[in-house]
């Protein structure tokens, strides 16, 4: 394994602690079986990664969701008073707006390390593909 390799497979191993840890955040939320799901898959596609065993097809498929549903957020933030140190200041709920930036920012954490993955899992298929003699 080269060292690309090992950061990959170490920034996986925290990645899947980070989704792991954002699911059990979900449990109090009124939304909480929807946004474990999205956190739990993320952490199980991270996890499959580690232990080589994640087909490009599950990262594309969760980033697709994450992104549509990040965009979704978009018209409820149109047009909303929104100071940054409300959103990363704390960790009260002090708004709707609030709320929903927060979500939207979980959602696109979610899209970019699965984007990630897809190229680290395409890129290894194609150089799989290459070493197979024919």
């Amino acid at each position: 394994m080269n060292d690309r390799n090992k950061i990959y497979v170490f920034a996986n191993c925290l990645m899947t602690i980070i989704f792991a840890w954002f699911m059990y955040l979900q449990f109090n939320d009124e939304n909480s079986v929807r946004w474990s799901i999205i956190y739990g898959v993320s952490a199980l596609a991270c996890f499959l990664y580690v232990i080589r065993r994640l087909p490009w097809q599950i990262p594309a498929i969760i980033g697709v969701v994450a992104i549509i549903w990040s965009l979704s957020k978009i018209p409820e933030l149109v047009g909303q008073n929104l100071p940054m140190h409300e959103v990363f200041g704390t960790m009260r709920m002090i708004s709707f707006a609030v709320q929903e930036a927060r979500e939207m920012l979980g959602l696109l954490i979610v899209f970019i390390w699965m984007l990630t993955l897809y190229f680290a899992t395409r890129r290894a298929v194609v150089v799989r593909q290459q070493e197979i003699p024919r």
